[in-house]
């Protein structure tokens, strides 16, 4: 059985090499989650796909605006919240296999190792910052996966060919 996170802070860790997500329980105790550049080279394309799929009905040549001003807003929706902080003491999940479902509202990220499992419900919006989130560690990490849409990167809005007039 997985336990559910309510809330994320999501930081790259030069030190480790890996992108570490401290989770907050519903009992206030914390887990440590690594992620490798390998596992969020897997992760992403699912979870990127997800988002394409809610605007299938838009024609193709508007799809990347639409997709860019869901994304810029869900970026500027992002609130400050104070940062979960896993100790050293609190649990750590190496995540071997995340696993995706669909709830109502979003997707459902189960991360597993051989033993432990934690689920990290998002919804759509949620889901784009978290996304933002992870760009912005790739970048930090230098990691430069391939798998950034432009219009989650900002690159779209940067090629004027890609302008509305």
């Amino acid at each position: 059985m997985a336990h559910i996170l309510e809330r994320v802070t999501t930081v790259f860790s030069p030190e480790e090499d890996r992108i570490r997500i401290a989770g907050a329980r519903p009992g206030g105790q914390q887990v440590a989650i690594w992620l490798t550049r390998r596992m969020l080279g897997l992760l992403l394309p699912p979870l990127l796909q997800r988002l394409d799929g809610q605007f299938a009905a838009t024609p193709a040549e508007l799809r990347d605006t639409m997709q860019e001003f869901a994304q810029q807003s869900a970026r500027e929706a992002l609130g400050g919240s104070a940062p979960v902080v896993a100790g050293q003491d609190d649990e750590v999940l190496l995540a071997l296999a995340v696993d995706i479902g669909q709830t109502e509202v979003g997707v459902l990220l189960t991360f597993r190792d051989s033993d432990k499992a934690f689920s990290l419900p998002l919804a759509s919006d949620v889901l784009r910052q978290w996304l933002h989130i992870l760009y912005k560690a790739d970048q930090a990490a230098h990691w430069q996966l391939p798998q950034w849409p432009n219009w989650l990167t900002g690159a779209a809005s940067a090629d004027p060919a890609s302008a509305l007039h």
